[in-house]
């Protein structure tokens, strides 16, 4: 299958979740384009969409939003997830984390089969600000969980597995 994986980050620990979703993804054979999601300009070549987000202060990326908002229709006719990152503690690794306003839109919006959200990774960058300095001192970390993200991506394979043996039975029966 041919799926796309599009991010939206700000410090890249979204891209880096992105990465590894890609990469599970072709370790089982799928075809995977890896975007952000600003240069997303059509979902038509693709089987599957995952799209992914950043969160700040409470609010899923805007680009993300964007990318929902721009290609609605489009992701309604095909199996889509979506993904948050964001929560700096383990938390995320332990439990549901309840999906912020905007991720729980775009699940309606484009009737996404799943969402989930990650652990988020904030590491200093050098061209922080004093106040950017201020809150990467106090939230440093990285608080993504490989195997939570591996296990989702299993559950996606298997979901795209059994769709696709549906409609081959479908086509054949």
């Amino acid at each position: 299958m041919k799926i796309l994986v599009a991010f939206a980050t700000e410090r890249g620990g979204t891209e880096g979740l992105a990465d590894a979703i890609g990469s599970d993804l072709r370790f089982r054979g799928h075809d995977v384009s890896v975007l952000p999601a600003s240069a997303v300009s059509s979902v038509l070549g693709y089987d599957a969409v995952i799209l992914g987000g950043a969160i700040y202060h409470g609010q899923w990326h805007p680009d993300a939003v964007r990318c929902v908002r721009t290609h609605k229709a489009d992701l309604r006719s095909r199996p889509t997830w979506l993904f948050s990152s964001g929560p700096l503690d383990d938390r995320a690794g332990r439990e549901h984390v309840k999906p912020v306003a905007a991720v729980r839109r775009a699940v309606r919006d484009c009737r996404a089969q799943g969402e989930i959200t990650f652990g988020g990774r904030l590491m200093p960058l050098p061209t922080d600000t004093v106040v950017e300095q201020y809150k990467v001192r106090h939230h440093f970390g990285d608080f993504r969980n490989p195997v939570q993200v591996m296990h989702w991506v299993a559950d996606i394979d298997a979901a795209l597995r059994e769709s696709a043996t549906s409609k081959h039975f479908a086509a054949t029966g």
